[in-house]
C-alpha cells in the first residue's frame, strides 16, 4: 500500500509539471532463466510517465505487467532435473530512467536510456517446479521516436532491463 501511495503522489506531482507525457509500450521480452537450458519470450505492457526537462533530456518512470506467457518443452535445469514443460510469466517490471534525445530530422529523434529496473518472473512446470525470480540492476537502451503531431508520438526501443532481461518494444505517447 505504501508503494502505491508514493507512486500516486509522484505521478500527481509530475502531472503538474510542464512538458509532461504519458504513454504505453508493448514489449516482446527475452528472458534467460538462470539454471534452465532455454530462453523464454513472454510479452508485456508498460505504462510510462515522464517530464521533458529540455529538448535533449527527460526523466521517465515505467510500470509494466505481463501480457502473454511463454511455454517451452523438454528443458533441463543446471541441477540435471528434466522438465517436460515450463511456463514463464512476467509478473511485473518497474523502471526509473534518464532519457537523452537528439533530433535527426524534424519530428524524428534518436533516444538513449540509462537507469535502474526491477523485474519479477514466475516459472512453473507440470512437475511441481516453481521459481520466483526478481532481478534488479542497471538498465540501458536506445531507440527512435517520431512525432505524429506536437502532442502525440510513436516510439520503438531496445532495452536491456537487466542482465537476463531484454526487450524490443513499440509504443505511443501523449504530451500535456
Amino acid at each position: 500500500m505504501k508503494k502505491q501511495i508514493i507512486s500516486l503522489l509522484l505521478l500527481t506531482s509530475l502531472s503538474q509539471a510542464e512538458n509532461f507525457y504519458l504513454g504505453y509500450d508493448f514489449l516482446k521480452v527475452n528472458y534467460d532463466e538462470s539454471g534452465v537450458n532455454k530462453e523464454f519470450d513472454p510479452s508485456a505492457v508498460t505504462w510510462k510517465a515522464g517530464v521533458q526537462i529540455n529538448p535533449y533530456f527527460a526523466v521517465e518512470t515505467r510500470v509494466g505487467l505481463g501480457a502473454d506467457n511463454d511455454t517451452k518443452q523438454n528443458l533441463i535445469t543446471d541441477a540435471g532435473l528434466g522438465l517436460t514443460t515450463a511456463t514463464v510469466e512476467l509478473n511485473r517490471v518497474y523502471s526509473a530512467l534518464l532519457k537523452g534525445s537528439y533530433p535527426l530530422v524534424k519530428g524524428l529523434n534518436v533516444n538513449a536510456y540509462v537507469g535502474a529496473s526491477s523485474v519479477k518472473f514466475l516459472v512453473d512446470s507440470n512437475q511441481n517446479y516453481h521459481s520466483e525470480n526478481t532481478d534488479s540492476s542497471l538498465s540501458v537502451g536506445a531507440g527512435l521516436s517520431y512525432d505524429l503531431a506536437s502532442d502525440i508520438f510513436l516510439n520503438a526501443d531496445y532495452m536491456a532491463y537487466t542482465k537476463n532481461v531484454t526487450a524490443l518494444q513499440v509504443g505511443m505517447g501523449f504530451r500535456f
